[in-house]
């Protein structure tokens, strides 16, 4: 080369972005790209020589896998955090909001692009206190963001009349919310009329002194209907029934002094006969012994059913100074002699006939005689006392309170024993044991009473808008999970404003350039 020889060297100072915007542009064009990079469910189009330029870890990737055109990585991180990573690699800048720094460095360490993570780095150190700390003194405000969007404004109207249906409909309607609430204070006597003819006994006529069981009844009264009568037993010996247990041959199987709880009486120690074929150990008690085995199938008081009861029930608030009672004010003697409670003729009357209870309930009153039962007469006393409601009387329904099992006949029915005691000439006490089945009537009462209250009012006001608060939040899920232009919205819903900075209600990004 001669000494003369002069050589030229030329400079394009803007030649990398130039070609760094070439082929930016043949990317949009979607030319010459021979590799897609496919972040979560988000795809990348681009040249292998770029990416494996501004990241060592798709550089790996694309050498071991030097035949495939895609490449695909999963990450916690939002998908869109590694494209404007990737698409950086073309532009030589990178812009995001500051709040989003620490995403963007977690990304970029785990694509390896060390340009960037050196920058991000930086950024966070200018900070002076740590991010998590400086955070911590952050003031947030809520920021009004229209989107014109008629699916988001659906969604968003649609929760806030569900909310108000929900209050006014079933809170303040139906649970009467608004209103102070008092629990019923009442007491009830009962008074049961009526008589019956009977054949099995010596007893042949029955009043309500013979069948009433106490003779004042309060909360529940009890009603016979049939009967086991043992007759004349008084204080003496006498051999117990037969059973596996009783049956003797000598004194020897007998205990004196055993009191058996479950027995008939005490026993003396004898093996006495109890007929001429069977013996049974003697005992101390009323003789002759009572024989319950023998049940009438029928009941003896059958006639019963068409007995009548008059329920009186008086009620009180004591919260609001309010008195009720069952017998309505219309109401008087007269009208007591003839009426009789019916569901839709004639509601107020207080005097049931027992085979209508028993009816309703869903019982059969000669079947549930023979062997007794509970039954509930229930009282509703809730009341509405408001002045545009002034709903203030009682609802009656019927149940059977004793549990019945088709399946399991033990111990049915309900029954008790009691003895009516005599005196003979000689001055010799005697009695006539009755074990008496019949249906116990249990008079239930209960009711809240409301009326409007201010303090109510107010706290479930403030309910209702606590629950109206909740609405955005709905939306706002809505409107950044399901939507096609989540990510638009993502970006715009938050802003970072500097206090030294002249705009307005700017959104504040952060600019990190890699030329």
């Amino acid at each position: 080369m001669s000494q003369n020889q002069v050589i030229l060297q030329f400079r394009f100072a803007t030649f990398g972005d130039s070609m760094l915007q070439k082929m930016n542009l043949l990317r949009h064009q979607r030319r010459f790209c021979d590799v897609t990079v496919r972040i979560n469910q988000l795809e990348v189009p681009g040249h292998k020589v770029v990416f494996a330029a501004g990241s060592s870890f798709l550089r790996d990737q694309f050498i071991l896998q030097q035949d495939s055109r895609e490449v695909q990585i999963s990450m916690i991180q939002e998908a869109e955090v590694g494209r404007q990573l990737l698409l950086s690699c073309y532009t030589g800048q990178l812009e995001f909001p500051e709040l989003e720094l620490v995403h963007y460095l977690t990304v970029a360490s785990f694509l390896q692009m060390g340009h960037i993570v050196e920058q991000c780095t930086e950024a966070l150190t200018m900070s002076g206190w740590p991010g998590c700390v400086q955070y911590l003194f952050y003031y947030e405000t809520p920021k009004t963001l229209v989107i014109p969007n008629i699916t988001a404004g659906c969604v968003f109207r649609l929760t806030q009349l569900l909310v108000v249906l929900y209050v006014l409909g079933y809170v303040c309607l139906v649970q009467k919310a608004y209103q102070e609430t008092d629990s019923v204070v009442s007491t009830v006597t009962t008074k049961v009329k009526g008589f019956a003819f009977t054949n099995a006994s010596s007893i042949k006529y029955w009043d309500v002194a013979d069948y009433v069981i106490p003779p004042q009844g309060g909360n529940s009264f009890f009603v016979l209907t049939n009967m086991i009568a043992t007759f004349r037993q008084t204080r003496a010996r006498c051999p117990l029934l037969p059973d596996h247990s009783t049956v003797c041959v000598d004194d020897c199987d007998c205990i004196e002094g055993l009191n058996d709880p479950r027995g008939s009486g005490i026993q003396t120690g004898l093996c006495e006969n109890f007929s001429t074929t069977v013996k049974t150990c003697e005992v101390i008690s009323w003789c002759p012994l009572e024989i319950d085995s023998h049940l009438p199938d029928h009941a003896l008081l059958d006639s019963a059913e068409n007995f009548t009861v008059l329920i009186k029930n008086s009620v009180t608030y004591p919260k609001f100074n309010i008195h009720r009672r069952n017998i309505a004010p219309h109401i008087n003697s007269s009208y007591l002699r003839s009426c009789e409670f019916n569901r839709s003729s004639d509601p107020d009357c207080p005097i049931f006939r027992l085979k209508n209870i028993v009816s309703e309930a869903g019982e059969d009153f000669q079947d549930m005689a023979v062997k007794g039962g509970i039954l509930g007469i229930i009282i509703d006393w809730s009341c509405d006392l408001d002045w545009w409601a002034k709903k203030c009387s009682p609802k009656y329904s019927f149940r059977r309170l004793d549990s019945r099992i088709p399946n399991n006949d033990v111990a049915p029915g309900y029954n008790f024993r009691f003895a009516k005691y005599y005196m003979d000439q000689g001055g010799e006490e005697f009695r006539t044991l009755f074990k008496a089945y019949g249906i116990r009537f249990d008079v239930i009462v209960f009711g809240t009473a409301g009326k409007f209250g201010v303090v109510p009012t107010v706290v479930n006001l403030g309910a209702a808008l606590s629950f109206l608060s909740l609405v955005p939040l709905v939306a706002d899920w809505f409107l950044l999970t399901c939507l096609r232009k989540k990510d638009l919205y993502s970006r715009h819903k938050v802003s970072y404003l500097r206090e030294d900075t002249d705009s307005e209600g700017e959104t504040m990004h952060t600019i990190f350039g890699t030329k």
